[in-house]
C-alpha cells in the first residue's frame, strides 16, 4: 500500500514538473479556444461595421428604490450592423462618464456567420448618492472593434444625461 501511494505521488510530481513553468516539455492546457468553440485568437480576423444605433433618448440616471440608495445609469442595448466577419474580432460597447471618472463595457464575439443587426446588451452601472452632485452630466457612447488591424472605434456620441433627484 505505501509502495502504491509512493508511486502516485512521484508520478504526480513528475507530472508537475515537466509540465510546469520551469520546464514546459508538455503543455497539459487546452489551447486557445474562440466562444463557439473555433480555434482562434480573439481581436484576430476582420469585423466591418454598416451602423451603429444607440437610442440615447433611453438613458438616465434613476435613483434606488424608494427614491434612497445609489443611481443607476440606464443605457439601452447598441444596435450593431454587421456587414462582414472574418476570423475572431471582437466589438466593446462602452460607456464613459467623464466627470465621474468611469468607463464601463460589455463584450461581444462576433461569429463569421454573423451578419445583418446584432444587439450589444450593457449592464446598468451603479453609483453611490454621495458621488452624484451634479444635475447632469456628459455620458460617451463608443463601438470599438478589435482586430488583426489594433482597436479602432467604429462609433462614438455623447449626449447630457439629466440626474432624476
Amino acid at each position: 500500500m505505501h509502495r502504491a501511494v509512493a508511486l502516485g505521488l512521484i508520478l504526480v510530481l513528475s507530472i508537475s514538473v515537466v509540465s510546469g513553468p520551469l520546464v514546459s516539455a508538455v503543455d497539459l492546457t487546452s489551447s486557445n479556444r474562440y466562444i463557439g468553440g473555433e480555434r482562434g485568437v480573439p481581436g484576430t480576423g476582420n469585423v466591418t461595421v454598416a451602423s451603429v444605433t444607440i437610442p440615447t433618448e433611453d438613458v438616465e440616471f434613476r435613483r434606488g428604490k424608494h427614491d434612497s440608495g445609489p443611481y443607476y445609469l440606464i443605457a439601452p442595448d447598441a444596435v450593431v450592423d454587421i456587414e462582414s466577419v472574418e476570423g475572431h474580432p471582437v466589438l466593446n460597447y462602452k460607456i464613459r462618464v467623464p466627470a465621474l471618472g468611469t468607463t464601463y463595457l460589455s463584450t461581444a464575439f462576433p461569429r463569421e456567420d454573423a451578419g445583418g443587426p446584432t444587439s450589444l446588451d450593457i449592464q446598468k452601472k451603479k453609483f453611490s448618492r454621495e458621488d452624484i452632485e451634479q444635475s447632469q452630466y456628459r455620458v460617451v457612447f463608443l463601438i470599438v472593434a478589435r482586430d488583426s488591424s489594433g482597436f479602432r472605434t467604429v462609433y462614438e456620441s455623447e449626449i447630457n444625461v439629466s440626474v432624476d433627484k
